[in-house]
């Protein structure tokens, strides 16, 4: 309830300024652009309104595959409602209005979901003041934590709003929605380990927790390197076929957007590591030093470098800050060990991603057919030789039979 009252109390509060962060009249004629932002905005309270938090028990149960197919389904009715809406009526404002009911769906489905697997489960009463204490404690610095995650499309976009327009700003939220659905891979790769290393963390030692953390970065850099290899051949090609040529960046963007991917998915480990662990409260104003580090980078970069430089700032600051904060601070209260081996693996791992990609991008760069059949070709290729060159790179690697045995162990329990 807080978390959405204070959303909805600061974006209106923002209303008033959305002409000055909005570079020229882009925008249709005739759009209420007043309308359209205050959708938005319950759109982004209404989950912390309506039992969003119910989430927890599935994650806590090790069901998120429950959540993934409440979110997965609310979400493809949308979109087809959407395209229904678009094509036929053409009104914007119904196709932002169907926000709403997704997330209102999302919400009553979970609810009820919630009560039919936990029915046993049900609020009542009121905790003692120790645990309100330290539960306000830990809230505070899990929420700082999450300020870098939602400024940094946030004031990237505003920020190319403001100084380029919204002519490049819709060039680069549509190079942002593709790479979205990347990281979505990454964060259905963390919600399913996520649960088996809380429960490693409450029972098992820290050395044996820390070594399922480096065979879980060896996975992470695998699937990692597999979605750049196939991202760096497929973005332009993708892009034209979706939007056509008029809506492409340059080239440097998508290694920029690449780079970008990796910077994240060696930062969600560590996010990971903090949701498990605990260690919120060390360093707790990182988030904050961070968040406002990327706006001021954004606003001198893109005088310079325009998109490019918007989007070379926060892997500035996901790099040179995010990563080396949260390493430090889970190594030094959670492992209690230096993290410098860890570190070394890290840089070993940004090698071989490199030299995979770079492999995948010279041999895909050969094909010369265009359109669907050579983006087909394309992508197979690029999947084939991403995944072929770390694996032959890691070979020798003791974490690639370890993931294997864990991979085989998991097999055979499901098929018991």
């Amino acid at each position: 309830m807080f978390a959405g009252t204070f959303i909805l109390i600061i974006g209106l509060a923002c209303m008033p300024f959305i002409p000055s962060l909005i570079r020229g009249k882009s925008y249709p004629a005739g759009l209420n652009i007043y309308f359209v932002y205050f959708i938005y905005i319950i759109n982004s309270a209404i989950p912390y309104f309506i039992g969003n938090y119910k989430a927890v028990l599935f994650k806590a149960d090790q069901k998120s595959d429950i959540l993934n197919r409440i979110g997965g389904t609310t979400a493809g009715i949308m979109y087809i409602c959407q395209l229904v809406v678009l094509v036929i009526y053409a009104d914007f404002y119904l196709y932002t209005i169907l926000l709403l009911v997704s997330n209102i769906l999302h919400a009553i489905w979970l609810i009820r979901e919630s009560r039919r697997h936990y029915p046993e489960y049900k609020a009542y009463g009121w905790p003692d003041k120790v645990f309100i204490k330290d539960f306000k404690k830990q809230v505070f610095a899990i929420a700082l934590s999450k300020l870098r995650t939602v400024t940094r499309n946030s004031f990237d976009s505003v920020v190319i709003s403001v100084f380029l327009g919204l002519v490049w700003l819709a060039k680069y939220q549509n190079y942002y929605q593709v790479m979205q659905l990347l990281i979505y891979v990454v964060i259905l790769l963390r919600s399913a380990v996520t649960p088996s290393l809380g429960n490693g963390i409450a029972t098992e030692s820290k050395d044996s927790n820390y070594g399922v953390l480096t065979v879980y970065t060896f996975l992470q850099c695998a699937v990692l390197t597999v979605l750049i290899g196939c991202t760096i051949n497929l973005y332009q090609p993708f892009i034209v076929l979706w939007v056509g040529k008029k809506s492409l960046l340059p080239f440097p963007m998508v290694i920029l957007f690449c780079v970008y991917i990796f910077a994240y998915g060696m930062s969600d480990i560590m996010v990971m590591l903090r949701e498990t662990s605990g260690v919120w409260w060390k360093g707790r104003y990182i988030s904050v030093v961070e968040s406002i580090s990327n706006l001021i980078l954004n606003v001198l970069l893109v005088r310079m470098f325009g998109v490019g430089g918007v989007i070379f700032a926060t892997i500035i600051t996901i790099v040179c800050i995010n990563l080396p904060s949260d390493i430090h601070y889970i190594f030094k209260y959670y492992f209690e060990r230096s993290p410098k081996q860890y570190i070394g693996m890290l840089l070993m791992y940004t090698l071989t991603t490199i030299l995979s990609t770079s492999v995948s991008y010279y041999l895909v760069s050969k094909i010369v057919l265009n359109g669907i059949l050579g983006f087909l070709c394309k992508g197979i290729l690029s999947f084939i030789v991403s995944l072929a060159m770390f694996l032959i790179l890691q070979f020798k690697n003791p974490k690639l039979r370890e993931l294997l045995d864990i991979l085989k162990i998991v097999r055979i329990n499901r098929t018991k």
